[in-house]
């Protein structure tokens, strides 16, 4: 039996069933979430992360994580 492919909208895939799309998402421990939508089931890298799609790497929102992170680099290199 064949595993049920994703259906493609905006640049993000959205399976048949939550199993197909778990079974996806078990690939990569980053694609954590698995969302019902009327299109289907998504998958998402966390809360505010992005969607799975093609030729899309999982990137999930660290928040002003990032942001402190960037500043502090850059406050100890202009010293």
């Amino acid at each position: 039996m064949s595993r049920p492919q994703p259906r493609l909208h905006a640049g993000v895939w959205y399976w048949p069933t939550r199993d197909a799309a778990r079974d996806f998402a078990a690939a990569d421990p980053l694609w954590s979430r698995v969302l019902e939508y009327g299109r289907g089931w998504a998958v998402q890298a966390g809360p505010s992360g992005n969607y799975a799609g093609p030729g899309i790497e999982p990137r999930p929102w660290r928040g002003l994580a990032d942001f402190y992170d960037r500043r502090r680099a850059e406050q100890e290199a202009a010293r």
